[in-house]
């Protein structure tokens, strides 16, 4: 439901936000793995669960009862991403699925009128990047 719009142009503060997480994605650990990044270990064989994006190929995931973040930039591989360990075969991890998720965020106008929207797709500067 629509309670209030803003106008293309208008600057707005990113006040705070949420991510839902609808379906986790999963990875396959293809080989013996000791993550140099989070310290944990995997076996070849072991699924981990993956939940949400935490930027430069990071994710947030559960393996073993731990959720934790974890570096798994081959998760982009066919989404326009790339990592060289996926035509090297050396990843240490398949993508078996993306997780699916809603960003929601709280915005607030200079005139102080406040609001969540899903669609940050259509606002700039929303990350450290611009």
């Amino acid at each position: 439901m629509v309670v209030g719009q803003t106008r293309k142009g208008t600057t707005v503060t990113g006040i705070t936000g949420v991510v839902i997480v609808t379906k986790p994605g999963q990875l396959e650990v293809l080989k013996d793995y000791r993550s140099p990044d989070s310290g944990h270990s995997y076996k070849r064989g072991d699924a981990v669960w993956i939940y949400t994006e935490r930027g430069e190929g990071y994710f947030r995931v559960w393996h073993n009862g731990q959720s934790y973040d974890e570096e798994a930039t081959f998760m982009y591989q066919d989404m326009g991403g790339w990592d060289a360990c996926v035509a090297a075969d050396t990843c240490w991890g398949k993508k078996i699925s993306f997780p699916e998720s809603l960003w929601w965020v709280k915005v607030k106008t200079k005139k102080g009128a406040t609001g969540w929207t899903k669609k940050h797709e259509n606002f700039g500067n929303i990350d450290a990047c611009g």
